[in-house]
């Protein structure tokens, strides 16, 4: 990682100051502390300034965390290692941790929930019996959204066009390149977000509240995502995407709100008081495209 993307980690000031906070108030000197996934070393600075014995895990370069734990005169309190989360064992990080900050979730349904089963496994081979975690909740609401911009099919017809661009230019096929394009979409295709967590979506209109789907809360045992996701619908209009938004908490603190955006394969149009459940299966984790479930019509005024 580059000092670039080290400085972009460090922008995205989303919920730090609330962990922050939460460190400040109960790592206790002594306390033994695992910052899993420690990045630039943030969260490992912070709990060592609190007097805590920490162990800061991350598969990257930790050349910079290192300096920085120099330069804030806590690298006496700090080991820092090298390695792959998942492949660590029992006997590789010392005693059990009083403490396990986990690995960071991104507000992205798909891709927490192989990081939330990994927090799972980490605290079954490390965490002390009485141990805690950060955070220790996760509960993940969707929005249903009417967005033009985001008509899932309309952008797959505009790049299979590209496609065929590209034989007539080179006189050769390109399907396979074509199959591998909707296995991994365009990220340029998801709307940016704030330094809060939060995507810019000036162009959507909410079609309805927010819904709880998934509420972890986090201990050794792993809960996965439900089947689908059910939206109450309350404004009329065509349904394109998906909005997804995660609160991690800590007791009563609620301290990282974000957000990401889900693409309704089919976009359909929409009536207040029908429901609308969309499948949370293999393909949506692959395409990021919610197929549809189920579509409760609203019953016909007599």
């Amino acid at each position: 990682m580059n000092p670039h993307e080290q400085l972009e980690i460090l922008r995205r000031a989303d919920g730090t100051q609330g962990l922050r906070r939460i460190l400040e108030r109960i790592v206790r000197p002594g306390m033994r502390v695992l910052d899993a996934g420690c990045g630039p070393g943030v969260a490992a600075l912070w709990a060592a300034r609190a007097g805590a014995n920490v162990v800061a895990v991350d598969l990257g370069q930790t050349q910079l965390a290192r300096r920085l734990a120099e330069a804030n005169r806590v690298a006496d309190h700090v080991r820092w290692v090298r390695g792959e989360l998942g492949r660590l064992q029992r006997d590789d990080l010392g005693a059990p941790f009083d403490l396990v900050i986990a690995p960071r979730c991104d507000g992205d349904p798909r891709r927490d929930e192989p990081t939330l089963r990994l927090t799972a496994q980490l605290l079954d081979r490390f965490l002390a019996p009485g141990g805690r975690v950060i955070p220790d909740k996760v509960v993940t609401r969707a929005t249903a959204l009417d967005w033009a911009e985001h008509d899932l099919p309309s952008r797959l017809r505009q790049q299979r066009a590209e496609i065929e661009g590209l034989r007539g230019r080179y006189g050769l096929v390109f399907d396979p390149l074509l199959e591998d394009l909707a296995r991994h979409p365009d990220s340029g295709w998801i709307p940016r977000r704030g330094r809060d967590g939060r995507l810019e979506r000036n162009q959507a209109r909410l079609l309805g509240r927010a819904s709880e789907f998934y509420k972890l809360e986090v201990t050794r045992a792993f809960e996965p995502l439900p089947k689908s996701v059910t939206l109450q619908i309350a404004s009329p209009g065509t349904l394109t995407a998906v909005l997804f938004s995660q609160s991690l908490g800590f007791g009563d603190d609620v301290w990282s709100d974000q957000e990401s955006l889900g693409w309704v394969a089919e976009p359909m149009n929409v009536e207040p008081g029908e429901r609308v459940a969309l499948s949370l299966d293999e393909g949506w984790r692959e395409t990021n495209a919610l197929g549809l479930a189920l579509h409760e019509h609203r019953p016909s005024p007599s």
